[in-house]
């Protein structure tokens, strides 16, 4: 081995003297060194394996100052960012974000702060998501890139409906459509649909909604495109349970399940096997309504999604309480509170604490609502 490999291998290999030795460096040979460990690393490890050291390939190529080395920082950027975001790993958003400062075409900056958005959205951040999104759009309109305004003016509309101001997030999603139908982006005209059919829902118009999502998903189904669909599914099965109509909305979410681990969109199985959880908490079978909690919320878990998590957590507290498990409620209610209250919308919080009041009265124990509450 040559000196430089020699002297990078004592620097960056030696857990216990590593520090010391770095500190030891100037400024200048620091940088150097890290352009050294950027190209050692690159020799021993084949391209197609590179992705898992993505991010510390990109450390080093910031690290070393090269200008030389940039666009290998860019090209690291993306690839820590899309392997973190695939894992699920939040740690994705700070890679984003770089990769939207390195950026210097304005497409490239907006779908790289659309993926930071994304990141906030399925960790419970809209507000911030939306700051994202708003300067995503102003470089998707100078980009000219009329796909891409389409798809960041619906997650625009994601993030207001997440936070409960309806009217903006239907307004979107209008503008949204019309820009998915001006280029041909069905993806986010299918998405937009699907969305007006929530607002629908909510607004109490079931059938409409209900007729909505499932022009949704024949559009899903006519794209080819299965994750689409899984979600599609999934949210039909909560109108059949809505209609009354729960063993076609139980079937359906099985399909939905399928659907979604098939294409690994783990996320739309965990919130569909939560609502299998409520469908069958409705109908009396609590022991198959704790298991469906259960496997929602290791589904959850490992894609972070922490809003959907404190939600089921506050759910499945209520089926612990009616099958006589006090303590192992509250301590679900517990830490499913919490998470609405750092995660959650108000819609979600208000719907649970009017459970958890009529399910504490039904099991004659005082409602605890805080989770430091005792009987």
């Amino acid at each position: 081995m040559d000196e430089p490999a020699r002297l990078l291998d004592y620097v960056f290999r030696h857990a216990v003297l590593r520090d010391a030795a770095y500190d030891l460096q100037l400024p200048v040979d620091r940088a150097r060194l890290h352009g050294l460990a950027l190209k050692l690393i690159e020799q021993l490890h084949p391209d197609p394996l590179r992705d898992r050291l993505a991010a510390e390939l990109a450390e080093h190529a910031q690290r070393s100052g090269d200008p030389a080395l940039r666009e290998s920082l860019l090209a690291y950027t993306w690839r820590a960012a899309r392997f973190a975001s695939a894992k699920h790993d939040p740690s994705a958003l700070r890679w984003f974000d770089q990769a939207a400062s390195l950026e210097t075409d304005s497409a490239r900056q907006a779908q790289a702060l659309q993926l930071a958005a994304d990141v906030m959205l399925t960790t419970g951040s809209a507000r911030q998501a939306g700051q994202r999104l708003a300067r995503a759009f102003e470089l998707a309109v100078a980009s000219g890139d009329v796909k891409l305004q389409a798809s960041v003016v619906h997650k625009q509309a994601v993030a207001k409906f997440v936070l409960g101001e309806l009217a903006d997030a239907e307004s979107l999603l209008n503008q949204a459509l019309a820009l998915a139908r001006m280029s041909g982006e069905s993806d986010v005209e299918a998405m937009s649909v699907t969305n007006m059919a929530g607002l629908q829902r909510i607004r109490g118009r079931r059938e409409a909604a209900f007729e909505l999502q499932k022009q949704a998903l024949e559009m899903y189904r006519q794209a080819g495109n299965r994750r689409g669909e899984s979600v599609a599914l999934g949210n039909i099965c909560v109108y059949l349970s809505d209609f009354g109509r729960a063993q076609e909305a139980l079937d359906c979410a099985e399909t939905a399940i399928q659907v979604a681990l098939e294409t690994d969109n783990r996320r739309t199985a965990g919130i569909v096997r939560g609502n299998v959880g409520m469908i069958l908490t409705g109908l009396g079978r609590l022991a198959e309504a704790e298991e469906s909690y259960a496997k929602a919320l290791e589904l959850h878990q490992a894609v972070c999604n922490r809003s959907y998590e404190g939600y089921d957590r506050c759910r499945y507290a209520l089926v612990l309480l009616r099958r006589g498990d006090r303590q192992s409620a509250r301590e679900q209610w517990r830490r499913g509170h919490e998470m609405t209250l750092a995660y959650g919308d108000a819609s979600d919080r208000e719907a649970e604490l009017t459970a958890m009041r009529e399910t504490c009265a039904q099991a004659s124990v005082a409602f605890f609502v805080e989770p430091a509450s005792t009987d």
